[in-house]
């Protein structure tokens, strides 16, 4: 039986939608579910209901993790209330872009041949 999280516990009936991720997904946490503040990256450890997860959360100030439970993604309307902001906010991580494929060779302009 999944178990509640969050301070007070989830929302019946909330409209916010399923989000892709899965226990060992590294994600961002935004202090106060806020992104004006640098995030850090945590590791999700637990997926309760309505997506509100527990994360071990790598902050550079600190020797060891630290755990936040009951964190929900950042653009949940719930995220707005206070007492479950001080879990902090969660988001994807920037996805790595791969770079661009050079032109082949003969698509590239040839240089100028010096002298006769």
């Amino acid at each position: 039986m999944p178990r509640r999280c969050g301070v007070r516990g989830w929302i019946r009936g909330s409209t916010m939608q399923r989000h892709n991720v899965e226990v060992g997904d590294i994600v961002l946490w935004y202090d106060h579910a806020d992104r004006n503040y640098n995030p850090n990256p945590a590791i999700v450890t637990a997926i309760g209901l309505n997506d509100c997860l527990c994360l071990n959360v790598f902050d550079p100030t600190r020797f060891n993790t630290v755990i936040y439970d009951g964190v929900r993604h950042i653009d949940d309307p719930e995220v707005k209330r206070e007492e479950i902001k001080l879990a902090g906010g969660w988001d994807y991580k920037p996805k790595n872009k791969p770079y661009p494929v050079p032109p082949p060779d003969e698509d590239l302009p040839k240089p100028a041949k010096k002298g006769g």
